[in-house]
């Protein structure tokens, strides 16, 4: 059986641990975690969190932290500006055949950004060089032909592309 553990963060394929998308670019040196402080991992979660809930049309204006309103605010601009909307939010994937897993952010499978299928990878921090890779690999558990998008988001309600 398939399935991802939220608790430990792991991934299972046929109830064997494979490793996520992140673990693979770290593990062949393409991510640098030297310089990732747990104050930006934490705050990326709380934004990633809020946004999904927000994406799903749950998320309760009262729980959301001053400190992440800015993010929030910049995803909202960005998909009202764009016209981004999403058929997958947090969707948890595995490939079989190169036995991974991941998490891509968001997904918009019915091609209504440019007449393409795009999946949109969120960044609360720069878009590093390894970010092509990431969203590469969350694209082939999709099944490929996606239009690839990191977008940062900052704390002024922007977001840069």
């Amino acid at each position: 059986m398939n399935h991802f553990d939220p608790e430990t963060h792991a991934y299972y394929i046929d109830d064997i641990k494979v490793p996520s998308v992140t673990e693979v670019l770290q593990a062949e040196g393409f991510i640098d975690t030297s310089y990732f402080t747990e104050k930006a991992r934490e705050r990326g979660r709380i934004v990633h969190k809020a946004i999904h809930l927000d994406d799903l049309g749950i998320l309760d204006p009262a729980s959301i932290d001053p400190a992440i309103a800015g993010y929030l605010k910049a995803w909202r601009r960005f998909r009202k500006e764009s016209g981004f909307s999403i058929t997958h939010s947090e969707l948890t994937l595995f490939n079989l055949t190169y036995r991974y897993g991941g998490t891509p952010d968001n997904i918009n499978k019915r091609g209504e950004v440019n007449n393409r299928k795009v999946l949109i990878e969120i960044k609360t921090g720069d878009i590093l060089n390894w970010t092509v890779l990431q969203t590469g690999a969350y694209a082939l558990l999709c099944g490929g032909n996606l239009d690839c998008i990191a977008i940062r988001l900052s704390t002024e309600g922007k977001y840069k592309l």
